[in-house]
């Protein structure tokens, strides 16, 4: 795995974490998930992790009253924001 990739999945990893932290004070099933769609195909994992990031991003954009939440909120954009840099990163690094 690339160096890229590496970071990409830490970013996503951290993102989680704030992810879960939130839905938690939101007082949410933090076990309430969807599956994981295996039908995808090894060459399409950069294009699906932006998409995914990017509906990730637009969840955890929405007004947040909260002080604690919109804290939580922010560091989960910037966490999304750095892993799709890193996938762009990987691409750019696989076209190479």
């Amino acid at each position: 795995m690339m160096d890229d990739e590496r970071r990409a999945v830490d970013e996503i990893n951290k993102a989680m974490r704030k992810m879960r932290d939130a839905a938690i004070d939101d007082g949410k099933d933090i076990y309430d998930r969807a599956e994981p769609d295996a039908r995808w195909r090894p060459e399409d994992r950069f294009h699906q992790a932006k998409t995914l990031l990017d509906k990730a991003r637009q969840d955890a954009s929405h007004r947040e009253d909260d002080p604690y939440l919109r804290s939580l909120q922010r560091d989960i954009v910037h966490h999304i924001d750095e892993a799709r840099r890193a996938i762009d990163e990987a691409v750019s690094d696989a076209l190479r």
